[in-house]
């Protein structure tokens, strides 16, 4: 797999080229990035590329129909940080159109490259947008409009953050398709360094917000009681039965937990591709590396004496840039493993009584670990890590078959509108108050019918 400076069994590609970058993303990027290829497997990723346009275009007419024909629902939407944190959406699912464009159209001088160029300069846009306003969300949420307490954290949260983490890694995958990339130029630079900057936020905003969902789930008063009341003395005692947790995911929202593989997976990816990018740029480009020597005394923009770096100490610096990132990444890979034994456990324990929407959070975190822990085998030349990135890719796959099947039996067999997870309304309760209030409006017209309430009917036995 090219030449490299190796360790052992470890090694570290010299080169990587461009086709490499070109793997991001859930099911689509999983496909390509799959640790033993094959032609069809390239195939079917360029179909879900297909398919993704199609989903994104449909979606967003549906949502700029919605806030033209229902402004003020539409504007309530980023009361709540939960409900913003859905925005994040967008420039994920923008960004994996960007990547399928540079893996399936980018060749040398071609008009993809400069539309992926601003679609991702438009995803940065959107991802530091969205975690300002998940921000000032969370605020307007805490002046009392809506529950801001422990029991409000949901691994929804991290949508609002895990964007400027794939859009970082989108910025490694495009990075080698521009055309001053040999020669470092301002573009790549540019481009890289905003690669690392937007990664560094949204590792950091994460990191913020692992302690709030923590904090949610060990809190002391993790339990409410609810009693219903009675002319007997003993049910002035809360029923164990009628204790419901507040600080635990709700029952049909325990889907949700594996979002918390999301930013720790696709850190770890992108970390790997920035990283080789950045050793590539300063094992070719030893000119643009300097180190600046200058005289003792005050500073002087007139008197530095520049001395190029040693191209031997350019190479093993570089190195030194692989296995930095390649320590972050198993870091990361550690934690993230650990979350998904827990989001496994967690889903066993509490199965989601019906299909919702929230059932698809499952597939781009367990995706975008996938290609972390396939980066890696590739990368330290590991069998045992590509072997468990080809299973967790099937896998991966398979949850999205799933989560389509039931998606089409649900909401297009059975005609049923998918509502997310926490926002169902059980039809039996809808149907037994309007069939209360029904039953009251018959009853009162039968008593005014009757000659009033001297019949003893109340109108609740009609």
């Amino acid at each position: 797999m090219g030449t490299g400076k190796s360790w052992g069994n470890l090694q570290f590609k010299r080169e990587p080229k461009a086709k490499e970058y070109s793997r991001k993303g859930a099911v689509m990027v999983v496909l390509d990035n799959f640790p033993y290829p094959a032609n069809w497997l390239r195939n079917l990723a360029y179909c879900f590329w297909i398919l993704t346009i199609i989903l994104f275009i449909l979606f967003i007419l549906l949502s700029l129909s919605r806030l033209i024909l229902y402004p003020t629902p539409a504007r309530q939407t980023f009361h709540s940080f939960t409900k913003t944190s859905y925005l994040g959406a967008i420039p994920v699912s923008l960004d994996n159109i960007t990547t399928g464009l540079l893996l399936h159209h980018g060749n040398s001088n071609s008009p993809a490259i400069w539309a992926a160029f601003t679609l991702w300069w438009l995803g940065v846009l959107l991802s530091v947008l969205l975690a300002l306003v998940g921000v000032f969300a969370a605020g307007a949420s805490a002046n009392g409009r809506h529950n801001s307490g422990l029991s409000s954290v949901s691994g929804v949260w991290f949508l609002s953050v895990i964007p400027l983490i794939v859009t970082s890694a989108v910025g490694g995958t495009l990075i080698p398709y521009l055309p001053d990339w040999q020669a470092g130029g301002r573009m790549a630079s540019t481009t890289l360094v905003v690669s690392f900057m937007i990664l560094s936020l949204g590792v950091a905003l994460s990191f913020l917000l692992y302690p709030l969902f923590f904090a949610r789930i060990i809190s002391s008063n993790s339990t409410t009681t609810t009693t219903t009341t009675t002319t007997s003395s003993s049910d002035k005692h809360p029923n164990p039965s009628s204790t419901v947790s507040r600080h635990t995911p709700s029952i049909n929202n325990t889907p949700s937990t594996f979002i918390l593989l999301g930013p720790l997976g696709m850190s770890g990816y992108s970390v790997q591709k920035l990283a080789a990018a950045l050793a590539h740029s300063i094992r070719t480009n030893p000119t643009s590396f300097t180190i600046t020597i200058r005289t003792p005394g005050p500073i002087s923009p007139h008197d530095p004496t520049v001395t190029p770096a040693d191209p031997s100490s350019l190479v093993a610096i570089s190195q030194c840039i692989h296995w930095i990132a390649a320590l972050a990444a198993l870091c990361a890979v550690a934690l993230g493993s650990c979350f998904l034994c827990w989001a496994v456990g967690s889903v066993v324990a509490k199965p989601p009584t019906r299909y919702s929407v929230g059932c698809w959070s499952v597939v781009f975190p367990v995706g975008v670990y996938t290609l972390a822990v396939a980066e890696l085998g590739r990368g330290l030349r590991s069998e045992g890590f590509r072997g468990w990135g080809a299973v967790c890719g099937v896998l991966t796959v398979a949850v999205w078959a799933g989560n389509a099947a039931c998606s089409f039996w649900e909401g297009v067999w059975r005609g049923k509108v998918l509502a997310g997870a926490g926002e169902e309304m059980p039809a039996p309760e809808v149907g037994n108050v309007e069939a209360r209030s029904a039953e009251k409006r018959i009853g009162e017209g039968m008593q005014s019918y009757c000659g009033g309430s001297g019949s003893g009917n109340d109108g609740h036995d009609v």
